[in-house]
């Protein structure tokens, strides 16, 4: 499950890097996961997103830049 994976990398890391490059789709459940993860992070630490413009565009309709310890990386369709 999506949410017992990024509270296991929580956990284990200071920043947490999230690399859905590879990902075509994402449900608005899933988006709300990530960015719920991301909002509760200490000011002091990072979620790190590296992901394809669609993903980015889903990510920010559900409200990406209300969280401030989030990051994204977007690429391109390069493979």
């Amino acid at each position: 499950m999506l949410s017992d994976a990024l509270a296991e990398a929580v956990r284990l890391d200071h920043d947490v890097h999230l690399n859905l490059n590879h990902l075509r789709f994402i449900d608005a459940g899933a988006a709300a996961v990530i960015l719920r993860t991301a909002a509760h992070l200490p000011e002091s630490r990072r979620m790190i997103v590296v992901c394809p413009e669609p993903i980015e565009r889903t990510l920010t309709v559900a409200g990406a830049a209300e969280v401030p310890t989030l990051r994204m990386l977007v690429r391109n369709g390069e493979r």
